[in-house]
C-alpha cells in the first residue's frame, strides 16, 4: 500500500482492510476452524457458558420443538426456501463464531421474508410478524432466517420468541438502496429459554435500518459482541464497516438507527438470558 493511499485512508476515517483484534475475529464457515469457547475470552466473557447446554461445543443441532406463526402485511412474501436459496448469505455473512458455524451447517431451510421493490407500507398497514414458540428445550434447534427489503421499500418486521426452547440460529438483514427498513425482536422467552443469535446486515446507499432488540420487562440481556464503531460516521465510511450492540440490565431495549451513503455491514452477535440467571447469581 503506497503512501497516498495510507492518507486518503487516514483522512476518511476508513478502517484498515483486515482489523487486527480478538474482539473481531475472523469468520469461517468450518466449525473446526472456531475453537471452543471457555469464557477467558473477551468476546465471551459475560457469556453463562454454563447455561448453553453444549451449543458452543457439540451438543446435536437436530431439534424441531418449535412452531411459526406468520403474519404477513399484504404484498410481502413469507416462505421456507432451501438452504441453497440465493438469499442465504446475501448479506455477507461468515460465522464469526462456533456456534454461528454450528447453526449454518445445521440448518436444513431458510425463512425468507421478502419485502419487494418500492413496496411502502402505510400506517394502516400491520407489521410483518414472525412468531417463533419453542415447545421443549431438550434437543437445541438450528434456524436461518432473511429478511430482504427492496430498494425504495419501507417496512417493519417483528421477530417475536416465546414458550421454551434451546435455539442457535442465524440473521441475515438486507436493505437495499434508499430502502427503509425497522427491525424488532422481542425476546418473551420462559426462564429455561436458551437462545443464541447472529445478526448481520448488509445496507444499502441511502438506505436506513432501526433494530430494536426489546426483552420483556425485568430480563436482562448479555451480549458477547463488543461496542466498537459508530453508526453514522462524520465522513465517508469504510466499504465495510462493523457495529456491534452491547446490552446490560439497565437497559431493557436498544435501539440502533443506521443511514450510510453507501453499502456497508453490521454484525451483531446477542446473547439473550433470563430472569432466572440474575437469581442464580450469574450462574
Amino acid at each position: 500500500m503506497s503512501v497516498a493511499t495510507e492518507s486518503v485512508r487516514d483522512a476518511l476515517e476508513m478502517t484498515p482492510e483486515k482489523v487486527l483484534s480478538h474482539l473481531h475475529p475472523e469468520g469461517s464457515f468450518d466449525v473446526a476452524e472456531h475453537e471452543v469457547p471457555t469464557g477467558r475470552e473477551e468476546v465471551w466473557r459475560f457469556t453463562p457458558l454454563k447455561r448453553l447446554k453444549g451449543i458452543h461445543k457439540d451438543a446435536a443441532l437436530d431439534g424441531d420443538a418449535f412452531e411459526v406463526e406468520i403474519s404477513a402485511a399484504p404484498g410481502v412474501s413469507v416462505e421456507r426456501v432451501g438452504t441453497d436459496h440465493e438469499s442465504r448469505g446475501s448479506s455477507g455473512l461468515v460465522p464469526p463464531d462456533r456456534v454461528s458455524a454450528r447453526a449454518w451447517e445445521a440448518a436444513e431451510s431458510v425463512f425468507l421474508v421478502d419485502v419487494p421493490v418500492e413496496h411502502v407500507s402505510d400506517a394502516s398497514d400491520p407489521a410483518t410478524t414472525v412468531t417463533l414458540t419453542g415447545t421443549g428445550n431438550e434437543a437445541a434447534s438450528a434456524g436461518h432466517l432473511v429478511v430482504r427489503a427492496g430498494a425504495f421499500s419501507k417496512s417493519t418486521v417483528v421477530l417475536r420468541f416465546e414458550g421454551t426452547a434451546t435455539l442457535a440460529e442465524n440473521v441475515e438483514i438486507v436493505v437495499g438502496d434508499s430502502a427503509e427498513l425497522t427491525m424488532v425482536t422481542v425476546q418473551d422467552w420462559a426462564d429455561d429459554a436458551v437462545h443464541h443469535s447472529t445478526q448481520h446486515a448488509k445496507v444499502g446507499r441511502d438506505a436506513s435500518l432501526r433494530h430494536v432488540a426489546s426483552p420483556p420487562a425485568m430480563m436482562p440481556t448479555r451480549s458477547n459482541a463488543p461496542k466498537t464503531a459508530r453508526s453514522r460516521p462524520r465522513r465517508a465510511a469504510a466499504p465495510e464497516a462493523t457495529f456491534a450492540a452491547a446490552f446490560d440490565a439497565r437497559r431493557l431495549t436498544s435501539r440502533r438507527t443506521i443511514h450510510q451513503p453507501i453499502v456497508h455491514s453490521i454484525a451483531l452477535r446477542l446473547l439473550f438470558t433470563t430472569p432466572a440467571y440474575l437469581r442464580r447469581g450469574g450462574r
